[in-house]
């Protein structure tokens, strides 16, 4: 395809026998080498057209009218860069790799975008939880409607999916150091090895294999609802690879289908909800719908609350789904509906707090709520998780919950106005660890990169 537009510079060389060549290649100019084929110059129908008119004669060498200036492209050229140059009216780029041509671009060569393979990426945040705890349980909101407040923080439930060319499904968890591999999705088991996951994919039945990696920013069991921040970001991942693309409430309704029904784990409705919307949430559970309202808390009031807010971990996991069967229970007795009523007053209370700034307000709702929330299961509280609550209000602490359902995970604290450092030292001291964070308003993302990986 190029043979024609090369012409080698030797003595036996003329303007004439270049004229000649630029009629057989047709494309009005001639790329000059030297004897090792490296490239010399450029000559076009112009320069010899030039050369006639300043008295050149046809037997004449035509070394001193080739353009040795010439502009030319390297082979990890950009598209972007040939588009200016052709925008600049350049009727052809040579490329070149070390000093030889190896290709000549035209306006109308210039290939398209390739397709390549496409990676999907994710990341879901976890939640704190502040009141109305318990009344996002179906069989107390089913009857008297249930709310709760929460918020969503910087830490986050990892997903890459990358789709394969065949039908073999393999899973990594780097936080709990497993892999598992499938030859198709109909061969996928419950077996107690990241059923979680393979509870979203029997729901979503992606039509492709594929490889899926999760790694978290946060323990596992640590009260922070992370398995629904996991869920979250594995269905965001292949919702990428959709044409018709689930919204919030969807995703957060299949999060909550993957593990309460496919599963069969006890629990509540808000860290689906919270995780997949992000920010300070008021969410409202009734029988008939589920509904999420964003809340736009102050700028000087979100700095605050970060600035007077301990994440603490207790050092122990909160028992999965045996606290939540236990409320279930509980809420038949009509001194517990009673209290899950205060709590879920409180959630309302503790918004109007947020929202007009009276945090010292909102740290004293934040000490009734965990006081209410003690009596929904006998195995919310123990002595060790007393003994920690305690000794958080005895150096600074204003109030504070245990997140999650109870039993173990992450505590988060109030302090008072001017004694975080205290409470934070005196936590350190005790051997326990505090976790630096701040609020995230963004919920869960999802993206798609292209790769020749």
């Amino acid at each position: 395809m190029l043979e024609n537009l090369f012409l080698k510079l030797d003595s036996a060389s003329s303007i004439f026998s270049c004229l000649n060549q630029l009629e057989k290649n047709t494309k009005g100019f001639l790329l000059i080498t030297n004897d090792t084929d490296e490239i010399i110059g450029v000559l076009t129908d112009g320069d010899i057209r030039r050369a006639y008119i300043n008295g050149a004669e046809s037997n004449d060498l035509p070394d001193k009218y080739i353009n040795k200036d010439f502009i030319y492209l390297e082979t990890n050229y950009s598209r972007e860069k040939a588009l200016k140059l052709f925008d600049q009216g350049k009727k052809f780029i040579p490329i070149i790799e070390n000093k030889k041509v190896i290709d000549v671009i035209f306006p109308q060569s210039l290939k398209y975008i390739e397709s390549k393979d496409i990676i999907a990426r994710s990341k879901s945040p976890v939640r704190v939880s502040f009141g109305g705890g318990g009344t996002d349980l179906s069989s107390f909101f089913l009857e008297h409607t249930g709310a709760v407040l929460n918020a969503t923080i910087n830490l986050y439930a990892h997903c890459f999916l990358k789709k394969r060319n065949d039908c073999i499904i393999s899973i990594i968890s780097h936080d709990f150091n497993q892999h598992i591999t499938y030859q198709n999705i109909e061969n996928i088991e419950y077996d107690g090895k990241l059923d979680l996951i393979k509870a979203a994919i029997n729901l979503l039945k992606p039509p492709f294999g594929f490889n899926l990696e999760i790694s978290c920013d946060f323990p596992p069991h640590s009260g922070l609802g992370g398995s629904s921040a996991v869920l979250a970001s594995v269905i965001a991942a292949f919702n990428e690879f959709r044409e018709d693309k689930l919204n919030r409430y969807e995703i957060a309704e299949l999060a909550f289908q993957a593990e309460r029904i496919e599963l069969s784990i006890s629990g509540g409705w808000q860290d689906q909800y919270a995780s997949v919307f992000g920010g300070f949430n008021f969410i409202e559970f009734s029988a008939s719908k589920n509904e999420v309202f964003s809340l736009k808390i102050p700028y000087d009031v979100l700095n605050e609350l970060e600035a007077r807010f301990v994440l603490c971990f207790s050092g122990e996991e909160h028992p999965i789904g045996k606290i939540h069967e236990q409320q279930k229970l509980q809420m038949k007795k009509s001194h517990i509906i009673n209290l899950a009523h205060r709590t879920r007053e409180i959630a309302y209370e503790m918004k109007s707090s947020l929202l007009r700034g009276n945090l010292d307000a909102f740290g004293v709702l934040l000490h009734e709520c965990w006081c209410l929330k003690k009596n929904f299961a006998d195995e919310i509280s123990n002595p060790y998780v007393n003994e920690i609550y305690d000794f958080a209000l005895q150096n600074g602490a204003v109030g504070g919950k245990i997140l999650g359902a109870g039993g173990g995970g992450f505590f988060l604290f109030q302090s008072k106005i001017d004694k975080k450092g205290n409470l934070c030292s005196a936590l350190k001291n005790k051997n326990l660890l505090v976790k630096d964070f701040i609020f995230e308003d963004r919920g869960v993302r999802s993206w798609v990169i292209r790769t020749n990986a």
